[in-house]
């Protein structure tokens, strides 16, 4: 029976952020480099190669050699890395208080259940960061504006959060564009994307040291093996259908698209369901010590 309560919940909450106050403090003071320091190499790069002055003058036949346009897609194409990067790290990184074997013994002897404990720490580590976030590129957009207006350019600066929130699509890869079934399709995108995310979350539950690390080199060998066994069915099923794809380009087969798209997206989320109910199993059998986790 799972057992929830909110104020042992938020009792978590009081005793993750206070013992680990320093690691957030980092993490946070890293979100606000990232968001800052584009906006501050691109004015200062702009004043050491001369084209801009100081409140404006000769700003009107200068600024143009800045090419805001290219700058915008520069920055906002950095901000999107770090839109799609900061979960996965972040997730990689969700049971940090396991590293240790004394942060495991007092994890593991709070007086909270395992679902208020494990949801704390997946609610935090996923909103927090991007609240960071969001608030530094916030104040990046305040420091481009003053670097404007100390510039004498403010009337031609755009404003970073806007350019960012303008974005057509946040996904990483439109893949319902063009297809025939965008919507299925889309889906199957998001599905696929929160897949490959959840499972940094189950290298941290699998393993608490290095799992960033360990989690890639899995993906890396995951995919080598599945592109090996494609090839080798796909291979084998032309072989024994008889169909000659030298002869025939598309080979005489056209799966019927809305089927094939909706046996994906179930799979997906099947995959999605059974990736995190894995992870809270190792979560809930963790113990202080173990082979992998000393």
């Amino acid at each position: 029976m799972i057992q929830f309560d909110m104020k042992r919940f938020l009792s978590v909450g009081r005793w993750d952020v206070t013992v680990n106050r320093r690691f957030y403090t980092n993490q946070a003071t890293a979100l606000l480099v990232l968001a800052v320091a584009p906006v501050v190499v691109r004015f200062l790069s702009a004043w050491a190669a001369g084209d801009v002055a100081l409140f404006g003058r000769d700003a009107a036949a200068l600024y143009p050699a800045m090419d805001m346009g290219y700058w915008i897609w520069f920055i906002m194409g950095f901000y999107r890395f770090v839109f799609w990067a900061l979960p996965v790290v972040s997730l990689s990184y969700m049971l940090h208080n396991m590293v240790r074997k004394q942060g495991r013994i007092q994890e593991l002897t709070l007086p909270a259940s395992n679902v208020e404990r494990f949801l704390w720490h997946l609610a935090f580590c996923l909103l927090a960061p991007m609240v960071v976030f969001f608030g530094s590129m916030l104040l990046a957009d305040g420091l481009n504006m003053l670097f404007a207006a100390v510039f004498g350019i403010f009337s031609q600066v755009r404003s970073l959060t806007v350019a960012f929130f303008a974005q057509s699509s946040f996904m990483p890869v439109d893949l319902g564009f063009g297809l025939v079934h965008p919507l299925l399709s889309h889906t199957f995108g998001v599905l696929s994307t929160l897949c490959f995310m959840s499972t940094f979350a189950l290298g941290n539950a699998w393993k608490y040291r290095y799992n960033l690390i360990f989690t890639c080199l899995m993906h890396v060998l995951m995919w080598f093996v599945l592109g090996l066994c494609l090839m080798f069915f796909a291979g084998a099923f032309l072989q024994f259908a008889g169909y000659d794809c030298f002869a025939d380009t598309y080979c005489n087969f056209d799966p019927n698209g809305t089927v094939m798209f909706c046996l994906l997206d179930l799979f997906m989320l099947a995959l999605l369901v059974g990736i995190w109910a894995l992870t809270y199993k190792l979560y809930c059998d963790a113990q202080v010590t173990s082979r992998r986790n000393r």
